[in-house]
């Protein structure tokens, strides 16, 4: 059995082609995804949902930042990893990202393979 089956990754984008190229990636390996544009969705789609096995989160999301909707889910669900995908590739950005719990961080534009042994490596 494949490591990613029956995954399921929540993307927290508001960009639809960013979450486009995360899906793709991601549908490559056969994990399911769920899709948000708002760190608010993202606390909220945790939750009402239990199945959640991990979150790429960007940073720069309207209503509700990354950075709060980070640290809010990890309030409640502090084992959920958390990868941060962001343009912010400042090694400040980086600090932030893992001070507000963020458990990795990827720079974007992505490398399919960067991404893929990231996600792996936290499932």
């Amino acid at each position: 059995m494949n490591a990613w089956e029956n995954k399921k990754i929540l993307i927290a984008e508001d960009e639809y082609s960013n979450y486009y190229l995360l899906k793709k990636i991601i549908d490559l390996k056969g994990a399911e995804t769920l899709w948000v544009t708002t760190g608010q969705d993202a606390v909220n789609t945790m939750d009402e949902r239990q199945d959640i096995d991990i979150i790429l989160m960007d940073l720069k999301l309207p209503v509700m930042n990354g950075l709060d909707a980070t640290r809010k889910i990890k309030e409640k669900y502090p084992k959920i990893p958390i990868i941060a995908v962001t343009a912010y590739a400042m090694k400040t950005d980086r600090s932030m990202a893992l001070s507000a719990g963020c458990d990795d961080y990827i720079a974007k534009p992505l490398k399919k393979a960067q991404l893929l042994e990231k996600i792996e490596s936290w499932m």
